[in-house]
């Protein structure tokens, strides 16, 4: 799978991981081409939101301009689930100050509805009861153009630490995700760490501010046959790479694997024939698709 470029910052390809609702350049994503079910991995957002994952729950997540709050539940597999199956609230932060509003079914959805929003960005915390079940996430979701919409991120970013008397060093600051961290790569010159978490997919923080940056967009719905397919299991990316020039970065997740084995062939086999008629080794580069 090749990388994308962005430039400046950089382009991700993510095997397996619940991601955001818009990619890169905030666009929105595409809308599934997969149907679900028992086997399909799909973190894509189906309604132009921004996706995250609690449990074996997905939540996709979306704010408007105008002040409508909207969040879809699917399950594991994202096959929808009733939104009369939940209850629950969510918590605006405003420049005037929180805003906790009650979320209510409308259709397949749990929508809110408050004040305009100013800005391109709101920071929303979901605190929802389904089919008697606590879950909790807080989104930072796009109202308008531009913005870098995220889910399960810590949302008020790099926080300082208190000081310690004695202590001879300190971290600057801690960003305290909701899952495991799995990985942690920086762009040449640590102008930006990348931060893989379970089921958060990759974020990117800019240094040494710690303050998000952007967060990547899933990967195409993708179906991992046999067994191993038809289990649910936490996600991550396992390995990250980045180009020594910072324009491209690369993930691999083992969640992904079986699904991507003949791909990963075909890949290898095209660079060993590309290897052949330039002269080249096969086995140097100096970066390569990661499945």
């Amino acid at each position: 799978m090749p990388a994308r470029r962005l430039p400046p910052l950089l382009a991700l390809a993510v095997a397996a991981a619940c991601s955001r609702g818009v990619d890169s350049t905030c666009t929105s994503t595409t809308t599934s081409t997969l149907a679900s079910g028992p086997g399909v991995h799909d973190h894509t957002p189906h309604h132009g939101g921004v996706v995250g994952m609690a449990g074996d729950l997905h939540l996709e997540a979306l704010a408007a301009p105008d002040g409508r709050v909207r969040v879809w539940l699917s399950d594991f597999w994202r096959r929808p689930l009733p939104a009369t199956s939940a209850t629950g609230t969510v918590t605006l932060e405003l420049a005037q100050g929180d805003r906790r509003l009650p979320l209510a079914a409308a259709g397949d959805t749990l929508e809110a509805n408050g004040p305009a929003l100013d800005g391109s960005e709101v920071t929303a915390h979901f605190a929802l009861s389904v089919g008697g079940k606590a879950v909790e996430m807080d989104f930072v979701l796009l109202a308008g153009a531009g913005g870098a919409g995220a889910a399960g991120v810590p949302v008020h970013g790099c926080v300082a630490l208190a000081a310690r008397p004695g202590a001879a060093r300190a971290p600057h600051c801690t960003l305290d995700f909701a899952h495991p961290v799995t990985v942690v790569a920086a762009t040449p010159g640590g102008a930006l760490a990348l931060v893989a978490a379970v089921d958060l997919g990759v974020s990117a923080w800019r240094l040494p501010a710690g303050q998000l940056a952007l967060a990547f967009a899933p990967p195409p719905p993708f179906v991992v046959p046999g067994p191993e397919g038809l289990q649910p299991h936490p996600e991550s990316a396992n390995d990250m790479a980045v180009s020594p020039d910072g324009g491209e970065a690369w993930s691999r997740s083992r969640a992904a694997s079986s699904a991507t084995r003949s791909a990963r062939a075909a890949w290898r086999a095209s660079s060993r024939r590309r290897a052949a008629s330039s002269g080249a080794s096969p086995g140097r580069r100096t970066a390569r698709p990661c499945w």
